[in-house]
């Protein structure tokens, strides 16, 4: 894909109840960072075309910056009905490591 992003048309579409209820469910983890129906801190686009064949991107989900009861800095991603909690790779060894 050598699209850049500046060419895409994003539609705006409104939450389903289940992605409201998904929302909510991340709300559990940690504290701080986003309350209940605030804005994501980052959002998450798909791209894909229109009926005409113009390039668009669909706003899929979001990711929410948290804190952990520790103190630690996480963010919980939604994808959907699909819930992920982001950590900094503070390793400095390989991903298995």
């Amino acid at each position: 894909m050598e699209e850049k992003l500046e060419e895409f048309e994003e539609i705006e579409e409104s939450p389903s109840k289940e992605q409201n209820f998904e929302q909510s469910k991340s709300e559990g983890f940690g504290s701080g960072g986003s309350g209940s129906g605030e804005r994501p801190d980052f959002r998450v686009m798909q791209p894909d075309r229109d009926k005409d064949g113009n390039s668009i991107l669909k706003n899929v989900g979001g990711m929410w910056k948290k804190t952990s009861k520790n103190g630690n800095e996480f963010y919980v991603l939604n994808i959907g009905r699909m819930t992920l909690l982001v950590f900094k790779n503070d390793k400095q060894g390989g991903f298995n490591d």
